[in-house]
C-alpha cells in the first residue's frame, strides 16, 4: 500500500526487500511510497532513538479491524 504525505491511500504496489524485512503494525510508525527504483520511508507518528518501526501490509484505514 502507498500512502501519500498526510498518510492517505493513494496506491497499491508490489515492493520487494529490504522493506519485507519490516515489521507489520495495523497502527504503523512509517509509511512508504515509491519513486522511480527508489522506497522512500518517512515516519507518520514520533519514533524515540530505539524504538522499533513497523508498516503496514494492509490497508489499515478502509478495512474493519475484524478482517485484519
Amino acid at each position: 500500500w502507498m500512502y501519500d504525505d498526510e498518510c492517505n491511500l493513494i496506491g497499491v504496489g508490489t515492493i520487494k526487500a529490504p522493506s519485507n524485512l519490516i515489521n507489520h503494525s495495523c497502527e504503523p510508525s512509517i509509511l512508504h511510497h515509491t519513486e522511480e527504483n527508489r522506497i522512500v520511508f518517512w515516519a507518520c507518528k514520533p519514533i524515540q532513538k530505539g524504538e522499533a518501526v513497523f508498516m503496514t501490509y494492509i490497508d489499515g484505514k478502509s478495512m474493519p479491524f475484524k478482517h485484519r
